[in-house]
């Protein structure tokens, strides 16, 4: 007894995690006044989100308010886009909060994943039986308000890579058995939001899924070959529709067609440009005036620097910069005990940085035009709800990992970090693991 006391000393000790967890283990959950669960990851990246969300919801309103002036002229419902963003975004906490709640590790699952992508791959099948919006068929269309499928198959295609690659790494999955569930569970989707022409999302989930990759160490010559193949699938797909060509050129040179093609990319610098320091001011832009297209939108981001200067873009871009700091946390502290969740969480949080860093790109000409919004802040009910339920089922995740440890009452093998061993076959095997982080 006194030596297993000493050990549990020299743990807590050595891991201020270990002595966090081990002073609320009688706790069936944290109280939300001690410092340890304020100052967690999981609980900033919540609040970051909370700030991001409120700051979309008042760029909203701005950046739709002269939409909503000439709409009134009309005799026509002024607070349109306001009221429908406030809908989604009372759905999606809705939604956010459920999951929160709910066991992190049934989300990874194989029967959850499974059914799951039997709803989505019949939802984005049913965009075919819709009427096609500027030559793409990516939205169900019900009762007034559409629902765009692609942006669900971000969160579902990264939770079934994170499982693929978890189960291979602890050698549960054989590489052959690997290439085939790929092949069924992955490329088919990918295949049909390629058809409905959404290059932008098959993008960000291929960078997503590449970086899974990566922290599963898959061999650097099967990433370069991955990678080579891939470009060469966005070349193809770029020059098979000539509006993707256009954009190219646009970009190259966008100064050619002020008012035509170019206009997009030359109005969201001049906005980028009038903000100067500090900003214009909330609601004095002058580029929402029906100079730059879907400003509560893809061009939200050049709002905010128009009417907040560099200051409140700085701002907005190191709010993503901590969701990436907390996901980096989270991920890592998941990987000592399960590989699954620590794998489902760099995925959704990098998902989220991917996109991020897409939409201000294409603001800032730094490339082609996507389409992509800006996630938690652009106006659109699937984003909103996609991101949403990203935050929930990392922060479900965390909570059971924290959760685990409590209930386990610390042992030291837990806490190790697994090492990794290739054996033969491709997959690897893990030591110094618990059997009570299991991914089920």
């Amino acid at each position: 007894m006194m030596r297993q006391e000493n050990r549990l000393k020299n743990l807590i000790a050595s891991d201020p995690r270990a002595a966090r967890f081990w002073r609320h283990r009688d706790e069936p959950h944290y109280s939300f006044w001690t410092r340890e669960y304020l100052t967690s990851p999981a609980t900033i990246f919540t609040a970051i989100v909370a700030i991001l969300v409120l700051i979309g919801f008042i760029m909203v309103f701005s950046a739709s308010s002269i939409a909503n002036e000439m709409a009134r002229n009309d005799n026509l419902d002024a607070w349109t886009e306001f009221k429908s963003q406030l809908v989604f975004i009372v759905i999606a906490t809705i939604i956010a909060a459920f999951l929160i709640h709910t066991h992190g590790t049934f989300w990874t699952s194989n029967t959850a994943l499974l059914v799951l992508w039997i709803i989505l791959v019949a939802m984005l099948v049913a965009c075919f039986a819709f009427k096609s919006i500027n030559g793409a068929q990516r939205w169900i269309r019900l009762f007034g308000m559409s629902l765009q499928p692609s942006e669900f198959a971000k969160v579902l295609l990264i939770l079934i890579c994170a499982r693929l690659m978890g189960d291979w790494n602890n050698g549960l999955l054989s590489t052959k058995r690997l290439l085939v569930m790929t092949v069924i569970f992955v490329l088919i989707p990918f295949a049909i939001i390629a058809a409905q022409r959404d290059l932008g999302t098959l993008l960000i989930i291929a960078l997503s899924l590449y970086c899974i990759l990566i922290l599963a160490e898959v061999r650097v010559s099967i990433l370069i070959v991955l990678a080579v193949v891939a470009a060469a699938l966005v070349i193809g797909l770029i020059l098979s529709q000539s509006y993707r060509s256009s954009r190219i050129e646009m970009w190259l040179a966008p100064n050619l067609e002020t008012y035509g093609l170019g206009q997009q990319i030359v109005h969201s610098e001049f906005a980028i440009a009038s903000g100067g320091f500090w900003g214009v001011g909330l609601g004095n832009s002058t580029q929402k005036y029906a100079y730059l297209p879907e400003p509560h939108n893809d061009f939200i981001f050049a709002i905010i620097a128009e009417e907040f200067g560099f200051v409140g873009a700085t701002f907005v871009i190191l709010l993503f910069l901590g969701l990436g700091w907390c996901g980096y946390r989270m991920a890592r502290s998941l990987r000592e005990y399960d590989l699954v969740s620590s794998f489902a969480v760099s995925g959704l949080v990098l998902c989220i940085l991917w996109q991020t860093f897409v939409n201000i790109a294409s603001v800032t000409r730094l490339m082609p035009l996507t389409g992509r919004p800006l996630p938690f802040i652009s106006a659109g009910g699937s984003s909103i709800m996609a991101c949403m339920i990203m935050m929930g089922v990392i922060v479900a995740i965390m909570r059971d990992a924290e959760q685990s440890v409590i209930e386990g009452h610390i042992s030291s093998n837990k806490w190790r970090r697994p090492s990794l061993r290739v054996v033969e076959g491709g997959a690897s095997q893990k030591t110094g693991r618990s059997p009570e982080f299991s991914s089920e």
